[in-house]
């Protein structure tokens, strides 16, 4: 204890870097410490089933849980279907034409899996069952027919496919 400071009993990981509770209490964290925070981060429709899954692939990225502590998770690579629930799906409901959704990577640090989220929610998705990190990585559409629209997203940088609009 040093001047009010009590600090952790153990050494932190590689790239860590101590936080204060406000109270005195010091703890390791990343130093990255915002959500969705990511390096080569990749993401498009699957080449296979274009219609309904979503490819999503990063080499860091980082993860929050309610509480605002902060994960960060390496050699990301899921497939989500949105036309399945759950885990690697919609958290909730079904899928609804021609609307967007927004493209979640969630953790669970009980079993150490890493999976994709599908929602409508930008801001609070419905987590499935343990796991309580999560990140927003992009948005994606479905088209009136409940396709989704062809989009390739590298980092924060996005590429949508034309479509036809009107016609007349």
């Amino acid at each position: 204890k040093l001047k009010g400071l009590v600090f952790p009993g153990s050494d932190g990981l590689a790239g860590q870097v101590l936080r204060t509770n406000g109270n005195g209490v010091l703890s390791f964290t990343h130093s990255l410490t915002l959500a969705g925070q990511a390096r080569r981060l990749k993401a498009g429709v699957n080449a296979a089933s274009p219609a309904n899954k979503i490819d999503i692939a990063a080499d860091e990225l980082m993860v929050k849980d309610a509480a605002g502590d902060a994960m960060m998770l390496s050699n990301i690579a899921v497939t989500v279907d949105i036309a399945a629930s759950g885990v690697n799906g919609l958290d909730s409901g079904v899928e609804a034409a021609a609307t967007w959704y927004r493209l979640w990577i969630i953790y669970n640090a009980t079993t150490s899996t890493v999976a994709g989220l599908i929602s409508l929610s930008g801001t609070i998705p419905t987590l499935p069952v343990g796991y309580t990190y999560k990140a927003l990585v992009g948005s994606a559409r479905n088209d009136g027919a409940s396709n989704l629209v062809k989009f390739y997203q590298f980092d924060r940088s996005v590429i949508q496919a034309p479509q036809t609009i009107f016609t007349g």
